[in-house]
């Protein structure tokens, strides 16, 4: 059964020029941590972006197919990725403790999520975290951050399109993190 709260990917997806931006730089924070490792989980509906990632770091990604508000992920994974996926969950602290139960020794989470911005702004998501959230999150789930960056992916060239660009210019900012069991 599909649940009514599930966000399907539109097959256009990757033509965004905001997705093309986060995904390079998505990339390359990963390539400049422990990466690769040899079993790798990619949570959520297989995209444009798990291929990449597959070509890029010539690895083979399982993707998750269980509610990850209360299922159980498959274990025995070195490096789990999870992009832009917290956000859209009722419970993202679940997903969280699951990673970290899936999670082998010395294996590696790679978080993506937007920073706090005003709700108007939200779109489809269920969260938007400050700083102080997610560093929460993640300590209540016994996951350690070994690197952290911000980053900027709005195009320049959308700011001629009216007030939110503007808006998104200021606020929009995605948190990339890689994460350990503590």
């Amino acid at each position: 059964m599909t649940s009514p709260y599930r966000n399907i990917l539109d097959e256009h997806d990757g033509d965004k020029v905001r997705n093309q931006i986060r995904w390079r730089k998505t990339m390359q924070f990963m390539k400049d941590g422990r990466f690769p490792y040899p079993r790798y989980l990619d949570i959520g509906d297989r995209s444009e972006l798990t291929t990449y990632l597959e070509i890029y770091f010539r690895a083979n990604f399982t993707n998750t197919d269980v509610d990850l508000d209360a299922g159980y992920l498959p274990k025995g994974f070195n490096t789990i990725t999870c992009f832009e996926v917290l956000e859209h969950l009722f419970n993202p602290l679940h997903c969280l403790l699951e990673m970290k139960r899936v999670l082998l020794h010395d294996g590696r989470i790679y978080i993506s999520t937007p920073r706090y911005k005003p709700h108007f702004l939200w779109g489809d998501h269920f969260h938007e975290m400050s700083e102080q959230s997610i560093l929460a999150l993640f300590e209540r789930a016994g996951l350690k951050i070994v690197r952290r960056k911000t980053i900027f992916i709005m195009p320049w060239r959308s700011l001629l399109t009216g007030i939110r660009p503007w808006l998104r210019l200021i606020f929009d900012r995605v948190y990339l993190f890689e994460l350990e069991k503590k």
